[in-house]
């Protein structure tokens, strides 16, 4: 029984240096900030969480739920996206506020729902639509707002963002150049969002 217990603390002893060790890395898992979002081909509103790293916290990564509501045909469904963003400078304001004036990237969405598809249905003639409507590719342009909040019970600060965001997705890209109808303008979405660092 000795022996058994002493093999226990020495396993729990084990676990914890282990889990010491590797505390840095965890922290890596949870997100910088997150975000609120009104719009943007994500849905009417999403919420998402999101990673700033490499130099300057110049590439941003956000993972994103939103809501697209009832429309006509089909009922609401859920859209699951992941933004990858890269911010080349920013201008600081003071203490008090900065200013990321090009902010360009990447997003995927994933589209919930029996009237999405990554294989067309059998009842369209084949190759009717050549493309799968489930998951989008977009590309997108942001500025964004930073404002630095003195946290005086810790003398930190936490950053509070505002952003627009102009993005377009395949489809409509694709859209702009096979038909003569559809304008520029017409390609493009806009979003407005928060972003709270946590």
């Amino acid at each position: 029984m000795k022996q058994l217990s002493f093999s226990l603390v020495l396993v729990l002893l084990a676990l914890t240096v282990n889990l010491n060790a590797q505390e840095k890395t965890r922290r890596g898992f949870i997100p910088d900030e997150v975000a609120v979002q009104y719009a943007g081909n994500i849905g009417i509103a999403s919420v998402g969480a999101g990673w700033n790293y490499a130099k300057n916290n110049c590439l941003g990564t956000t993972f994103a739920i939103g809501y697209v509501p009832d429309y006509h045909s089909y009922h609401g469904s859920a859209c699951f996206s992941i933004r990858e963003e890269y911010t080349p400078w920013k201008v600081k304001m003071g203490e008090v506020a900065a200013f990321r004036p090009l902010t360009v990237g990447i997003m995927t969405t994933l589209i919930t729902g029996n009237n999405f598809w990554i294989l067309e249905p059998h009842h369209y003639p084949s190759n009717y639509y050549g493309v799968m409507s489930k998951i989008r590719f977009h590309l997108l342009l942001s500025q964004q707002f930073d404002f630095f909040i003195k946290n005086k019970k810790h003398d930190s600060k936490r950053r509070l963002s505002f952003y627009y965001q102009v993005n377009s997705y395949d489809l409509n890209i694709i859209d702009s150049f096979n038909s003569e109808y559809v304008k520029f303008k017409d390609i493009l979405d806009l979003a407005i969002g928060i972003k709270i660092e946590i």
